[in-house]
C-alpha cells in the first residue's frame, strides 16, 4: 500500500507546475538571425527538444493494491503480463545459476555498443521474472531493476518496480530511483513533495543532500544549514558543498566537477541543481558516462553550445536523446549567412577542431537549400564529413525529414547511391529501391556498369529485407566488388565470416587475403567467458546467455571484435533460435563496414 501512496504522489505532484519545475518541452535559442523567414519552413520554426519523460495517461489499481503505469505511446506493447511478443521471455534466466548471474552482472560494461545485444538484454531484465536458481526473488528484482536503471532505461525500472511483489524488501533504493526520476526531469515538486510526505525513507548522505536542496528552495534557510552539518560530520562530496556554497552565497567560486571529490550517484542532484540556478555545465561533465547527466546537459540553455553538442551526441549514443533533439540543438547554433553559403571552406578555417559545430553547420547549410539538386549537394557533403567521423548513422536519421520532399530524376542521378543509402537508413526500404531505380535504368542502357557502391548497397538491401536468395550473378559481381586495402584485412576477415554463417559460399581466394595479418589487437573473450556462453545456450537459459554475450564484448563495436568470438556469439543464438537476432547483428555489421 506504501508503494501506491508514494507512486500516486509522485503522480499527483507531476499534474501541477510549480516555481521549480519546467515545461516538457524546452524550445531552444530562437532561429538563426542571420537567415530570412522565407527561408524556414512552418515545421522548422516550431522545432523543439523534449525532455521525452514518460507522460502517465492511464493508471491502473488492481484488487491486490499493485500499481501498473503506462506510458500511453506504449501502452500495447510494455504492460508486463500481457500476452505478447515477449511472453517467451519470462523463463529467460531458468537454469541459470546464482553464481554466474553475480558474476555477470558484477563484470557488465554498461556502454553496450550493440543496439540489438542491449535491446534484447533489456528485455529479458524487464520481462524476466521467473528467478534463477538458488537466488532469492528479492534479490533478483533488485538486480534487474538496478540494471535497467544503469542502462539509462529509467522509465522501465520505476514501470518494473510498480509490478513487481518484492518492494518493500528494497524499498529504499526504489523509492530513490523515483525519486531520481523526478531529479532528472527537473520535477522539483515531486521531490520535495514525496520528501515531505509520510514516505518512510531509510536516512543516508544522499537523502540528506537532497534535504538540504529542498529545504533550501522552500526558503528554510536554518533547516537547510542542519541538514548540511550532519553531512560536514561524516561526508567527503565537495562538489555538494561547492554547490551549497554557491546557493546560499557564500562562495560564489566553482570548479570543474574533477577538481572536487564528488558521489557519482549524486550526479543527477548535481544537474538539478545547477539547473535550478542557471549554472552552466563544464566539459568535464561530459566525460562521465549518465545518460541522464549528459540530456540535462544538452537540453541546458546557459551551458556553452559546444559542450551542448558533444554531450547531445553522446546522449543520442547512449539512447537518452533522440535525432529531432539533436536537430533542434543543431539549427539553434548562430552561424553567418557566409559560412552557411560556404560551409566547406567555414570547417577548414573556423571549425576544423570543433567536429559537433561543423556538423550543425553542415546540417543548417542542407536546411536553407531550396532546389532539390542544391539540397542533395549539401546532404552529400554532410553525409561525407559525418562519415568520416564516424557519425554516419546520425546524419542519415538527421536527413530523414529533408529528403521527403526530394523525387528521384535523371538529373538527380549522381547522388542516387548516398541518397538511396539514407532512405536505407532510415528503413524506408522502398525509397531506397526508388532511387536505385535511376542507376538500374541508365545502366540497362549499356552507357555503364554497376560500379562497386551500388552492388554492396543492393546486398546490403536484400539482407534488410530477409531475402538471402541473392542471384548467382549479382553475388559474384558484388564479392568482386569488395575492395579492401591491406589496413582492412582485419574488416574482411570480419565481413566474410558473418556472411559465412547466415548461408553464403565464400570463395577460397577471399579467404586467402585474411591469412596476410596487420596488427591484429582484437581480443578474444576469456575461457570461463566462453564457458559460460555455451552453458548458458545449452540449457535454453537465453537471459543468462544475452548477459553473457554483453560482458564478452565488453564496450567494444563489432568491428573491434575478433571473428572466432563472434562465431561463438552466432552459434550459441542459433543454439536458443534467436535466428533474429543474428540477423540484427548480421545488419549492425554490414552497415558499419559500409558507412
Amino acid at each position: 500500500m506504501k508503494k501506491i501512496l508514494l507512486i500516486s504522489l509522485i503522480i499527483f505532484l507531476n499534474s501541477f507546475k510549480s516555481v521549480y519545475s519546467e515545461d516538457k518541452d524546452i524550445i531552444l535559442i530562437p532561429k538563426n538571425p542571420n537567415i530570412l523567414d522565407e527561408e524556414y519552413s512552418d515545421e522548422e520554426n516550431n522545432t523543439k527538444i523534449s525532455n521525452e519523460t514518460i507522460e502517465v495517461n492511464e493508471l491502473e489499481i488492481n484488487e491486490n493494491d499493485e500499481i501498473e503505469i503506462f506510458n500511453s505511446e506504449d501502452l500495447n506493447s510494455t504492460n508486463i503480463g500481457e500476452e505478447n511478443s515477449y511472453s517467451d521471455f519470462d523463463n529467460a534466466w531458468i537454469n541459470s545459476s546464482q553464481k554466474s548471474i553475480n558474476f555477470l552482472f558484477n563484470n557488465l560494461n554498461n556502454n553496450i555498443k550493440s543496439n540489438a545485444i542491449k535491446s534484447s538484454l533489456v528485455d529479458v531484465l524487464y520481462y524476466g521474472s521467473k528467478v534463477p536458481d538458488g537466488m532469492d526473488n528479492a534479490e533478483f528484482d533488485k538486480k534487474r531493476i538496478l540494471k535497467l536503471q544503469q542502462l539509462g532505461e529509467v522509465e522501465k525500472a520505476i514501470n518494473l518496480i510498480s509490478n513487481i511483489s518484492t518492494y518493500d524488501a528494497n524499498k529504499d533504493i526504489y523509492d530513490k530511483t523515483i525519486l531520481e526520476k523526478s531529479l532528472v526531469d527537473y520535477n522539483l515538486a515531486a521531490v520535495c513533495g514525496v520528501l515531505d510526505s509520510n514516505a518512510e525513507f531509510k536516512t543516508d548522505s544522499y537523502l540528506i543532500k537532497v534535504k538540504v536542496f529542498c529545504s533550501y528552495l522552500n526558503g528554510e534557510a536554518e533547516e537547510a544549514d542542519f541538514f548540511n552539518s550532519l553531512l560536514l560530520e561524516e561526508n567527503d562530496d565537495d562538489y555538494f558543498q561547492a554547490l551549497y556554497n554557491k546557493l546560499i552565497k557564500i562562495d560564489n567560486n566553482l570548479g570543474n566537477i574533477e577538481d572536487y571529490n564528488y558521489d557519482q550517484e549524486s550526479l543527477t542532484l548535481y544537474s538539478a541543481i545547477m539547473r535550478s540556478e542557471n549554472l552552466p555545465f563544464s566539459e568535464d561533465f561530459i566525460q562521465i558516462q549518465s545518460p541522464q547527466l549528459l540530456k540535462s546537459i544538452a537540453i541546458s540553455p546557459v551551458t556553452d553550445i559546444s559542450v551542448r553538442l558533444k554531450a547531445a551526441v553522446k546522449a543520442y549514443n547512449l539512447g537518452s536523446l533522440n535525432s529531432d533533439s539533436i536537430a533542434a540543438l543543431y539549427q539553434s547554433v548562430d552561424f553567418s549567412i557566409e559560412e552557411l553559403k560556404n560551409p566547406l571552406n567555414s570547417i577548414r578555417k573556423n571549425y576544423i577542431n570543433d567536429n559537433q559545430k561543423a556538423m550543425a553547420l553542415l546540417f543548417q547549410s542542407s536546411r536553407i537549400q531550396i532546389l532539390p539538386i542544391s539540397r542533395l549537394e549539401a546532404l552529400n557533403n554532410f553525409w561525407e564529413f559525418a562519415n568520416q567521423n564516424s557519425q554516419s548513422k546520425l546524419a542519415y536519421h538527421l536527413s530523414k525529414e529533408l529528403l521527403k520532399s526530394i523525387e528521384p530524376t535523371s538529373e538527380l542521378i549522381d547522388f542516387a547511391i548516398n541518397t538511396s543509402k539514407a532512405h536505407l537508413y532510415n528503413n524506408n526500404i522502398e525509397e531506397a529501391k526508388n532511387w536505385l531505380k535511376l542507376i538500374q535504368a541508365r545502366n540497362n542502357t549499356g552507357e555503364q556498369t554497376f560500379n562497386n557502391d551500388y552492388l554492396q548497397l543492393v546486398f546490403l538491401m536484400s539482407i534488410h529485407e530477409g531475402n538471402f536468395n541473392i542471384e548467382d550473378e549479382l553475388y559474384d559481381n558484388f564479392l568482386n566488388s569488395l575492395d579492401f586495402e591491406n589496413k582492412d584485412i582485419n574488416n574482411l576477415e570480419l565481413y566474410l565470416t558473418t556472411l559465412e554463417f547466415i548461408g553464403f559460399s565464400i570463395p577460397e581466394d577471399l579467404w586467402e587475403i585474411t591469412s596476410q595479418k596487420i596488427n591484429d589487437e582484437r581480443k578474444v573473450p576469456s575461457i570461463y567467458i566462453m564457458k559460460l556462453l555455451e552453458k548458458s545456450a545449452n540449457n535454453n537459459s537465453i537471459g543468462e546467455l544475452f548477459l553473457c554475450i554483453a560482458v564478452s564484448i565488453e564496450e567494444n563495436s563489432w568491428l573491434e571484435i575478433h571473428p572466432q568470438h563472434l562465431n561463438i556469439i552466432f552459434d550459441n543464438l542459433k543454439k536458443v533460435r534467436k535466428e533474429e537476432i543474428i540477423n540484427q547483428i548480421t545488419l549492425e555489421i554490414l552497415e558499419d563496414m559500409s558507412s
